[in-house]
């Protein structure tokens, strides 16, 4: 299996083709096209203010439960 990035118009024809209302498949589309342009990268400090811990990365996380993980 292969990665291929779509454009917004191809993603939108995607989501439609699979029987998306036209409307969803925009806004979806829309959101698929800000993740691909980092739109979404941005850290903050959240996990250290909630839980007095820095975050752990997934792997890191994985790693303490995989005996959970079976």
């Amino acid at each position: 299996m292969k990665h291929e990035r779509l454009t917004f118009e191809e993603m939108k024809a995607k989501f439609i083709s699979f029987g998306m209302p036209q409307d969803f498949a925009t806004v979806l589309a829309g959101f698929d096209e800000q993740i691909a342009n980092d739109l979404e990268a941005e850290l903050d400090d959240i996990v250290l203010k909630i839980t007095g811990r820095p975050p752990k990365s997934f792997r890191e996380f994985a790693l303490e439960h995989r005996d959970s993980w079976l």
